[in-house]
């Protein structure tokens, strides 16, 4: 799989569900649907079901009384058609695909309600037939992150607690046995992060990979940072080409690399592709020539099997960064 879409977020209206092919800049690939001004969707999360089928569940819309925060999970593209819903409503959540062929999208913390801002700990397990209520974390977490180790083994990393922002924490999760075990902490907090797992090309050592987010000192982040097994210890990574929070991330199906995909830096939005790759312990940063048709933030990218995008030869465009419209 080379392709990977990227939909919702900030700006959100008029704005299409973009696909990419990571693979091959001289195409552009047929976009999933675009978004009418009442369909806009913001700080949802999701993943590929099943190697086929792109789930996004929750996120808000501010359109209603309780801010418009939702519990349906849809396919993109098809956002008027709910698959299920989960048992709560959630946005600023993270989410991972967990078991036997990525059959559930483990779907954990966020918000219910944006205007309080109240954190959640609780946890859906969403499947293509039904939600329901999972395991439930150590701590209630909003705006943190979810790397993916196995099938059955995941690592819930810093975000905002309902007692302080900006947390350091994070902890193992155990699919089979559903047990958290506190892990290290990282050496700076964050929020608003992006996180995934990167093999090392060299030897195959797993990596995870903590970038960016917010810190009120600090504002958008530029720093990266990376946890093996073997050392049991966060250590630095280099610097990002650029600071950005709230950018989604996707390990790359050849497990090889990582990318960071547009987000907030500064004042405005990004439309770049940040590529991280490691060969023998030593990684680095690799801004991409692809770029978004669209710069975004809070929004969901999902790997795409290679037979649900039609791509052609690209036609020559130029694109304007957009100023961000949203605070961390």
């Amino acid at each position: 799989m080379t392709k990977f879409v990227i939909g919702y977020g900030t700006p959100s209206q008029d704005v299409y569900n973009e696909v990419i092919d990571f693979s091959n800049n001289s195409v552009a690939c047929d976009d999933m649907g675009r978004l009418e001004y009442n369909k806009k969707l913001t700080g949802a999360t999701g993943g590929l079901l099943l190697g086929k089928y792109p789930l996004v569940c929750g996120g808000y819309t501010g359109t209603e009384a309780d801010q418009g925060v939702q519990k349906a999970c849809f396919l993109i593209g098809e956002e008027d058609t709910i698959i299920v819903n989960m048992t709560e409503k959630r946005m600023a959540a993270s989410s991972i695909t967990l078991g036997h062929e990525d059959s559930v999208l483990w779907v954990t913390g966020g918000e219910f309600d944006k205007t309080l801002g109240v954190k959640l700990s609780t946890t859906d397990m969403v499947t293509l037939n039904e939600s329901t209520r999972g395991p439930v974390m150590p701590e209630p977490l909003s705006n943190h992150c979810v790397a993916k180790i196995s099938a059955y083994s995941a690592m819930v990393i810093a975000g905002d607690s309902n007692e302080r922002r900006y947390l350091a924490k994070t902890w193992f999760y155990d699919v089979v046995s559903e047990v958290f075990t506190q892990g290290p902490n990282l050496k700076i907090g964050r929020q608003g992060h992006v996180c995934g797992v990167i093999a090392d090309t060299f030897d195959s050592t797993l990596m995870v990979v903590a970038a960016g987010g917010y810190d009120i000192d600090i504002g958008d982040m530029v720093s990266a940072e990376a946890f093996t097994l073997e050392l049991g210890v966060w250590q630095d990574l280099p610097d990002m080409p650029k600071a950005l929070s709230h950018s989604p991330g996707i390990s790359l199906p050849n497990g090889k690399s990582f990318l960071v995909i547009g987000g907030e830096s500064g004042s405005y939005l990004s439309d770049s592709l940040l590529e991280l790759t490691c060969f023998n312990k030593t990684c680095t940063w690799n801004e991409m020539d692809q770029k978004l048709d669209v710069a975004r933030e809070l929004s969901v990218a999902i790997v795409l099997p290679d037979n649900q995008a039609n791509c052609s030869e690209r036609i020559a465009t130029s694109t304007v960064s957009t100023p961000s419209t949203s605070g961390a």
